[in-house]
């Protein structure tokens, strides 16, 4: 619950920082931040979807591609159609490569996909915050004006779910698809 939450309000500051600088942002950064959050909220989210849902392809593909969808959208209207464009078709291609990935994983490398999804997010996150910060608000006062203050909680992040087990839980013990078969030959 905690990584749905997470990402949710990192998209919503996003979103919120294209709103608020939107006559600021030059084309092709807008073009690449819908693009780069599009894929990345769809990887991630299919991937959870794809976890959770991991008996309906279909449901968790739906779910994968509208998160990509909506959030590669929105941030592309902030900037122009082209935009729209590159964030929503990213979107439907991250969420897709996201469920699809999350479906085929067996369960005991589900919690490390998720993981490694997610750590893919954050650090996209604090790229494009880092970049707006630089190009768009060039504020002095931030935190993220310097790379190692970013790379240091990007690592202490990276460390904190490392340690902690399992990422997802589930309300029933996960079986592998394979493991029924063997039982019925015998």
């Amino acid at each position: 619950m905690f990584i749905v939450t997470f990402l949710s309000i990192a998209v919503v500051g996003i979103i919120w920082i294209h709103f608020a600088y939107r006559s600021k942002i030059p084309a092709m950064t807008g073009m690449v931040n819908a693009m780069a959050i599009g894929m990345t909220t769809g990887l991630t989210y299919g991937t959870i979807f794809g976890v959770i849902y991991s008996e309906d392809l279909f449901q968790s593909t739906v779910l994968g591609l509208l998160a990509g969808m909506v959030s590669g959208l929105i941030i592309g209207m902030t900037i122009n159609m082209l935009a729209v464009i590159e964030g929503v078709l990213s979107g439907v291609m991250g969420g897709m490569m996201g469920a699809m990935l999350g479906v085929m994983l067996s369960p005991q490398h589900q919690s490390v996909a998720v993981k490694l999804m997610f750590f893919l997010f954050v650090f996209v996150i604090f790229s494009i915050f880092y970049m707006l910060q630089n190009d768009v608000i060039k504020s002095k006062s931030s935190l993220l004006t310097t790379p190692i203050i970013p790379l240091t909680i990007l690592v202490l992040i990276f460390v904190i779910f490392e340690r902690t087990e399992p990422m997802l839980i589930k309300d029933e013990p996960l079986e592998h698809p394979s493991s029924h078969n063997m039982e019925d030959s015998h």
